[in-house]
């Protein structure tokens, strides 16, 4: 889709929206180029809510930008042959547009879960992380979570146990989803918490309906802060 076509697409989508959904938003931008993360120039911004210059002033009703980069949206449907624009351009108005609405309630639970993504990226990149993000997202059992699409399994360990890992590794099940930890080397044991992207197969030919599977190894008893 060239930026005329997706310039009067991403308008037309956006007007078709009631006024009192979009009241307080100040301006809704279409920005040819693309625009990436800050902290990680890999990854595309399709589209961005920002406060306006009101922000700044005391007690004024919150007023807000919403930008479309199509510029990033060109560059992920170069990479993705199965990119659907249409789909992908209302998701990305409809996520901007509660951004807004959300700040404007008080509230930034969207906030919140995009900062989960950003905690997530940051560990796939090897980049410095919180150690609990996982356990902010959506708790599907005991020790079970799911965030931005991976699946984490937490495993406690004893003290006792612990250098254990080292010699015997640890098999994992949960709901169909066998994982194996291969042998922890000794010299990550000096971590009281590990995050391992294990072996896995699925019962029965399922499919995994999660990117991928984390196995998050604690240690018992013991509590840290930034890995």
């Amino acid at each position: 889709m060239d930026y005329r076509t997706f310039d009067r697409e991403a308008r037309r989508l956006w007007e078709s929206i009631p006024l009192q959904f979009r009241d307080g938003v100040a301006a809704f931008f279409v920005e040819p180029d693309p625009h990436t993360d800050p902290e990680f120039p890999d990854v595309h911004l399709m589209g961005e809510c920002m406060s306006d210059a009101t922000a700044s002033i005391p007690d004024a009703p919150v007023q807000n930008l919403i930008y479309l980069y199509h510029g990033s949206f060109a560059a992920i449907a170069a990479r993705d042959p199965s990119f659907d624009w249409d789909a992908e351009l209302w998701e990305t108005i409809t996520h901007e547009l509660q951004h807004h609405l959300e700040w404007r309630a008080g509230y930034d639970a969207l906030g919140d879960e995009d900062d989960l993504q950003r905690e997530n990226l940051a560990r796939r990149d090897g980049a410095p992380f919180q150690r609990d993000f996982y356990r902010r997202g959506a708790r599907l059992d005991e020790g079970v979570w799911t965030v931005d699409g991976d699946l984490f399994l937490e495993v406690q360990i004893a003290r006792s146990a612990w250098r254990d890992l080292a010699r015997e590794g640890l098999e994992v099940e949960w709901a169909g989803v066998c994982c194996r930890v291969a042998p922890v080397p000794p010299g990550a044991l000096t971590h009281h918490l590990l995050f391992v992207e294990p072996d896995f197969e699925l019962q029965d030919g399922a499919m995994l309906p999660w990117y991928d599977v984390v196995v998050v190894l604690r240690r018992k008893g013991l509590l840290g802060g930034w890995l």
